[in-house]
């Protein structure tokens, strides 16, 4: 890792994600974005935190063409109380039918790594909402590091809050 990011995650660490949301948005708007999924409690906190920060930032979430209705309406939803239109990311190159029960890897590259390292070209930064409570790999998440695969910052605000502490706040916003 880059020995400034070292640094400034080690100062971040214990920051609430609000703080780090700050920062990073000073330190890379507009060249800043915010991937998500619209599957989680992490990224309606994030879209909360952010728009409140700064509207500068880009808002990016993947269609991978099999998202329930209800990830629609919650879009939509969205776009209406914080006035943001994400952008929409696709596939190029659309996977054979039920590539996923065969080569998941392949599938997910295609669906979603792909169409988001185009879309990440033009940034300095990244936030994502992981959370080491996730489990597996993320438990040892950054809270700011490199990311190897896309070539920029990758900044996770979340990174040492529990799922229960992100619910508390997405209800009293």
């Amino acid at each position: 890792m880059h020995e400034a990011l070292l640094k400034r995650a080690l100062e971040l660490e214990s920051s609430p994600p609000q703080d780090v949301v700050a920062w990073a948005v000073r330190e890379y708007a507009p060249r800043l974005a915010f991937a998500c999924s619209f599957g989680s409690v992490s990224d309606m906190m994030l879209f909360d935190l952010i728009a409140r920060s700064n509207r500068s930032v880009a808002f990016l979430y993947i269609d991978t063409e099999v998202l329930f209705p209800e990830t629609y309406d919650l879009i939509a939803r969205v776009r209406e109380r914080y006035g943001i239109t994400p952008q929409t990311l696709k596939f190029r190159q659309r996977p054979p039918d039920e590539l996923w029960l065969t080569q998941p890897d392949d599938c997910c590259h295609l669906r979603k790594v792909a169409p988001l390292k185009e879309a990440l070209a033009g940034y300095q930064g990244w936030i994502t909402g992981l959370r080491r409570d996730q489990g597996g790999g993320r438990r040892h998440t950054p809270i700011v590091g490199w990311d190897d695969v896309f070539g920029l910052v990758k900044v996770n605000p979340m990174a040492n809050m529990t799922e229960d502490e992100a619910w508390a706040y997405v209800r009293e916003h």
